[in-house]
């Protein structure tokens, strides 16, 4: 096509398939309400774009100090955040009183952006009260303790709430302490997608046509719009990309899919001591609680704590699951990332370690399943799995225990759960770099896997997997529907998924439909 105006080219011999699927807003992209409390599916949630006149929602927080909501400090995970650049002042940014009886964990994204950042300011600090009592300073009880950001990333933090944080009038609060020096701060930080997570209500399916989008089944999509995009069957997920896309992913809310497995594999429940394991530090027993039935693996000795299993021959296993606490029943509670467990696997003939996942020392105060996809290095005939407390404070002190530890294929014996979505990259137009990874997490968005790594012979000793979950401009250039079963390792009761676009083509577009 060519079009002129008043004897003016304004393009020539240009594609007109192009230009339609290229995907011209036809009308304004829609950003949803993502404001939540006291909801079914959030006890809170606010990502700071919701509210109209572009202020802090009142029903959600109660004051702020020296605090601006807006683009300061550019985009921190999208649009808007409530950032914090006053010199002098106190910084502060209080909740209305929540009833956090059914929450568990704390989610919130911090970071400079493009502000200036500090190696020296004071720590920002995470505490909550009771809301009866909030008139003294002394009241307020601190949960985690945040260097201030010393460069320009976003990062996405976790914070368990302990039993005692979970009643019904509970407030949270954000504050920097003072600083040292007549200056003042040297540095901005501002706070974005505040989540606390209602975990009484998790549905065992999520489905979701965007016509219009249920905002329950999704937690954030950070450089989405909800629109007739790409072509789309009515409303898609569609991320324009362009300059400044600092972030471009969609995550869902947890699902519980847990199931039973028919048969058993390789598993240990530790009523009895196991033969050939490498075991130092621990005894047999209840004292953590009923971790997952009888006695359990407790490390509560003196010296060194490690547990590790026999070699064993992995090649048709791909996830590994045991049930942990720290922390639980009597057991005293761990302080610091200095009790943090490292679980790791290592194949024989291969000196380094592959580390599985680092478990937190305040995550598993309630005893919770751990599990792990094993990467294709653990899929040998000669592999072992351990657990290594990195340091603790003597006998008694930061208390851990494992129970029912076992092995299971990559994927179940009848594929009882299935994702399916559709998925478009480029949006008719070519863009190389551009891929987009499915990705999964049974830890409350602590750490990802992708939902498949392929396994071809050559190169992969465990069972024969075609393709991963990295869907690549190559290939998915048009709208494709993909239809993938689950693995074991996402089927807990605690999973949530993410599609998150990956490499170095942050700034392309793409879009998902349907899932």
């Amino acid at each position: 096509a060519t079009a002129t105006h008043r004897g003016q080219i304004i393009f020539k011999d240009a594609l007109a398939q192009q230009l339609c699927e290229q995907g011209a807003p036809t009308e304004s992209p829609l950003r949803p309400n993502l404001v939540e409390l006291h909801a079914k599916h959030a006890v809170l949630r606010d990502d700071f774009d919701s509210n109209i006149q572009g202020d802090l929602d009142p029903n959600i927080w109660s004051e702020c100090s020296n605090c601006e909501v807006g683009e300061q400090c550019g985009v921190l995970m999208h649009g808007r955040a409530v950032t914090f650049c006053e010199h002098f002042g106190e910084r502060e940014l209080t909740t209305v009183p929540l009833n956090t009886s059914t929450a568990s964990v704390l989610q919130f994204a911090l970071g400079s952006g493009t502000c200036r950042f500090s190696y020296s300011d004071p720590s920002i600090t995470v505490s909550y009260c009771l809301s009866a009592n909030a008139n003294t300073s002394d009241d307020w009880i601190t949960l985690e303790k945040i260097r201030a950001p010393t460069n320009s990333s976003t990062v996405i933090h976790l914070v368990p709430l302990p039993h005692s944080c979970r009643s019904e009038a509970i407030r949270l609060r954000w504050s920097q302490e003072t600083p040292h020096g007549p200056e003042g701060y040297e540095s901005c930080w501002g706070l974005d997608n505040v989540l606390l997570v209602n975990s009484a209500h998790r549905v065992p399916l999520i489905e979701d046509n965007l016509d219009p989008l249920d905002t329950a089944n999704w937690l954030f999509f950070p450089g989405a719009t909800i629109k007739h995009a790409c072509q789309s069957e009515g409303n898609a997920l569609y991320f324009h990309g362009g300059e400044g896309a600092a972030h471009s992913l969609a995550s869902t809310r947890d699902i519980d899919l847990h199931r039973e497995e028919g048969r058993s594999y390789w598993e240990e429940d530790f009523e009895t001591p196991p033969l050939n394991w490498d075991i130092e530090g621990a005894m047999y027993g209840t004292k953590c609680g009923e971790i997952e039935s009888g006695a359990a693996l407790v490390f509560e000795k003196e010296g060194r704590r490690r547990v590790c299993t026999p070699y064993l021959d992995t090649t048709s296993y791909g996830n590994l699951r045991f049930h942990f606490t720290m922390g639980g029943g009597d057991c005293d509670p761990g302080e610091s990332h200095d009790n943090d467990v490292v679980l790791f696997g290592r194949s024989e003939g291969r000196r380094e370690r592959v580390v599985l996942d680092i478990l937190p020392y305040s995550s598993y105060r309630t005893p919770a399943v751990v599990s792990a996809a094993l990467p294709s290095e653990l899929q040998t005939p000669v592999t072992q799995f351990c657990l290594e407390q990195q340091s603790h404070g003597g006998a008694n002190r930061h208390v851990w225990a494992v129970d029912f530890m076992q092995l299971l294929p990559v994927l179940p014996g009848t594929h009882t759960h299935v994702a399916q979505f559709s998925i478009n990259l480029g949006c008719g137009s070519y863009q190389p770099a551009n891929s987009v990874s499915l990705e999964f997490s049974t830890n409350l968005g602590r750490s990802w896997s992708l939902l498949h790594t392929e396994c071809l012979p050559e190169l992969c000793a465990g069972p024969h997997l075609p393709h991963s979950t990295i869907y690549s401009s190559d290939n998915y250039s048009g709208w494709t529907r993909i239809s993938i079963p689950l693995p074991n390792a996402a089927l807990t009761e605690t999973t949530r998924f993410r599609w998150k676009q990956s490499g170095t083509g942050t700034g392309n577009m793409w879009a998902i439909d349907n899932g």
